[in-house]
C-alpha cells in the first residue's frame, strides 16, 4: 500500500491518512479471521459449521478493507494528474507478472 501512496502523492497521503486508524483495525481484524480459519481447518474434531462461520467473518472482515481503499481511491485520484493514474492502472499488472 505504500506504493500506492507514493504514486498518488500528497492527496494519497490525506486520503488514507484520513482512514488509516480504520484500516489497521480491520487489517488486524482480516489477519485474526484468517488465523481462525486456520485453526478449524485443523481442528480435532473438525467443526464445519464453525470453519463456514469464519469463512463469513474473514470475507467481510477482507471487504472492509477494499471498502476503505476505494473510498480512499475515489477521494484522491480526481486530484492527480494523467500520467499518475496511468501508473497506478499498471502496478498491481506489473506486480503480479513480476511474481
Amino acid at each position: 500500500m505504500g506504493h500506492l501512496v507514493t504514486v498518488l502523492g500528497a492527496y494519497g497521503y490525506g486520503a488514507f491518512a484520513s482512514r488509516l486508524p480504520d484500516l489497521v483495525r480491520v487489517r488486524r481484524e482480516a489477519r485474526a479471521a484468517n488465523e481462525q480459519v486456520r485453526a478449524d481447518i485443523g481442528a480435532v474434531p473438525f467443526d464445519a459449521e464453525k470453519l463456514s462461520a469464519n469463512f463469513e467473518t474473514t470475507r467481510a472482515a477482507r471487504e472492509k478493507v477494499r471498502l476503505l481503499i476505494e473510498q480512499a481511491l475515489l477521494e484522491a485520484l480526481p486530484q492527480i494528474s494523467e500520467e499518475g493514474r496511468k501508473t497506478l492502472s499498471t502496478y498491481r499488472l506489473a506486480r503480479r507478472h513480476a511474481e
